[in-house]
């Protein structure tokens, strides 16, 4: 902390100090970061590796490529698609992991009709979440139920998910002031397979209801920077930019459901109900009284007022050069 305050967060973001096992000895934006071993680490005898070098690549065959050649040791973010296929191939492995987060179509709730609830659960149930498992990925996550990160303490596993139901979508819309329909755009990362075949499906599913979307690829970049100025309409992450860097659950209730809360994003959702919940949980410690208004609060938000519409539960995909 006394580093920060004498040199400022955005020196120190550019010249870390810690306490990790590894050293920052070079970073290029967007291209690499090249690690050596903390000689001082408190661990004795770790870590195991001298340096470490991590390469941002956005083409998803290239990070394949890297790992099957032998170039590269390990790729994250490897496609859903591409799973049975790697798994049959030799000298490399394909590690899945369930993490602690959300993938979700994240609204832009300062733009009609997107913030009326009639519409955003119209979508919900006009989003085929069942073929979106399968075509997408390939039955290799797990269906959201909930617009909050899960699995996580005080997340209820048996409430339902979102049926995929035109006719109700139909007649939600219809209560809308869009009855037949309206144009929005869906934001997402163009170098993303998962996005891309995701997209595809959302806009035909959605012009059964009478929502033309239109498709707007970005880059990761521009896409994160455009969501706090609230410059979309629909945004898509990565399933793998969306988890929780904490295990607990405060974190996203305090973004997507506290208005207020601008030290976690400010998000435009304002639901007096939703909001008085996220409050009450986070100035409490008692398990029971977490338990029942994380699940108040998860079921409200699916089914009554939410304020996005949750896709899948992600699950981490590695390829790993069997050397390692």
């Amino acid at each position: 902390m006394a580093v920060v305050e004498k040199i400022g967060p955005k020196a120190f973001a550019q010249h870390p100090i810690g306490s990790g096992a590894f050293v920052l000895t070079d970073r290029v934006p967007t291209q690499r970061i090249e690690l050596v071993r903390n000689p001082n680490y408190w661990r004795s005898g770790r870590p195991y590796l001298d340096a470490l070098s991590l390469e941002y690549v956005a083409d998803d065959n290239a990070r394949i490529l890297a790992v099957v050649s032998g170039n590269t040791d390990v790729a994250v973010a490897i496609p859903f698609s591409q799973i049975q296929r790697l798994r049959r191939s030799p000298d490399v492995r394909v590690q899945l992991e369930q993490l602690a987060g959300l993938a979700f179509i994240l609204p832009n709730l300062k733009k009609a009709p997107l913030n009326e609830r009639n519409v955003m659960l119209a979508l919900n149930y006009a989003t085929p979440r069942q073929a979106i498992l399968r075509d997408v990925f390939f039955n290799a996550a797990v269906i959201a139920n909930s617009a909050n990160a899960a699995p996580l303490p005080y997340w209820n596993p048996r409430l339902p998910t979102f049926p995929y139901d035109i006719a109700k979508a139909k007649a939600l819309l219809a209560q809308s002031s869009v009855p037949k329909g309206f144009a929005t755009t869906l934001s997402y990362v163009g170098a993303d397979t998962d996005s891309q075949a995701l997209a595809t499906i959302l806009q035909s599913a959605w012009a059964g209801i009478g929502v033309k979307l239109a498709l707007q690829q970005l880059d990761i970049t521009t896409l994160v920077n455009n969501i706090p100025k609230f410059d979309y309409d629909l945004a898509y992450q990565p399933a793998d930019a969306t988890v929780v860097d904490i295990g607990a659950q405060d974190e996203g209730a305090l973004f997507l459901e506290d208005p207020a809360s601008l030290h976690f994003g400010g998000y435009a959702y304002n639901d007096p109900k939703a909001t008085g919940w996220v409050q009450e949980v986070i100035r409490t410690y008692n398990p029971a009284v977490r338990t029942r208004l994380f699940q108040q609060l998860q079921q409200y938000c699916m089914y009554v007022d939410p304020p996005g519409i949750p896709i899948i539960f992600p699950t981490e995909r590695t390829l790993v050069k069997d050397r390692v």
